[in-house]
């Protein structure tokens, strides 16, 4: 078992990535132990803490990123496959759908936001690009 320690004060960030996301993308990986390894090695100076912060959140959202598209494409289908796997697939199937329901509001405003976020981000590099040409001497 000294491989745990080693990989996290050689790879550092690249491995709570990687960590994190075989946690959250649903393998049976125990991430916990190894962030807070890698929280004692960034109180001792080993590893940096930033990447480790940036490791695991990176990991987390794009194993999430990947549920969203996989449950956008096939939807229910995906959900009733996962929950076949747990003890009660009756009650997995109904939480979830009643937790979205229940969340429906909220993500519809979140939704509507990250899609103004993507419009102005549009507009502003276009801006750019245009104070860019009228910067650039003429000769």
């Amino acid at each position: 078992m000294d491989w745990f320690p080693r990989m996290v004060a050689t790879y550092g960030g690249a491995a709570i990535f990687l960590l994190s996301f075989l946690e959250n993308i649903g393998l049976p990986v125990p991430a916990f132990p190894f962030f807070l390894l890698a929280g004692g090695y960034s109180a001792a100076g080993v590893v940096s803490l930033p990447l480790i912060l940036a490791g695991a959140v990176a990991g987390a959202v794009g194993a999430d990123l990947i549920w969203y598209r996989v449950g956008k494409w096939r939807g229910k289908g995906v959900l009733s496959f996962l929950c076949r796997m747990s003890l009660n697939p009756d009650v997995c199937v109904e939480s979830a759908v009643d937790n979205f329901h229940r969340q429906e509001r909220l993500n519809r405003m979140l939704i509507a936001c990250i899609e103004e976020l993507a419009v102005e981000n549009a507009q502003l590099r276009r801006d750019l690009v245009r104070l860019g040409e009228r910067a650039t001497p003429t000769s």
